[in-house]
């Protein structure tokens, strides 16, 4: 009976994702003392994680705020893409070009697309795949904590 739960477990993994990620320096400044998660679609999602907000992770306090256009996506440091999004992966993805976003995603596609991790379900676990390519290429730095229990796709 994972289907309840499985909302809340994604937003524990996004959480979690956090704290084995690192940004570049310079882009820290831009959330202050905080890193920000947007999130696109994904309600129920958006509702968990909001519970989560003012947690202090690595020393900096986690914001949620919904992402409603394009041109604010930059402003993230995390953005998970639900399912529910009226929009292109690849229009996505290409505002985030440059971007030293982390994107998070759940759909079938999403790493091959460019995104960074990608959650899915597997029996009864939630897992989770990582395009490291598309990591380095937005400048984070993945634990290799996080490597090992992932499943690392190429492009």
């Amino acid at each position: 009976a994972l289907e309840g739960i499985e909302d809340q477990i994604k937003s524990d993994m996004i959480i979690n994702f956090i704290r084995f990620v690192k940004w570049p320096s310079d882009m820290s400044d831009h959330g202050g003392e905080s890193i920000i998660i947007g999130v696109m679609g994904a309600d129920p999602i958006m509702e968990i994680l909001k519970t989560q907000e003012g947690k202090i992770i690595n020393g900096k306090t986690i914001r949620v705020r919904r992402v409603e256009a394009l041109k604010d996506i930059p402003q993230c440091h995390v953005l998970f893409v639900g399912q529910s999004g009226t929009w292109k992966y690849n229009e996505i993805l290409s505002a985030v070009q440059g971007s030293a976003v982390l994107t998070i995603g759940d759909t079938e596609e999403f790493c091959r697309e460019g995104g960074i991790i990608r959650m899915f379900r597997e029996k009864n676990k939630i897992r989770f795949e990582i395009n490291n390519i598309a990591a380095s290429q937005s400048n984070l730095q993945l634990s290799s904590k996080l490597l090992e229990i992932a499943t690392v796709v190429t492009q």
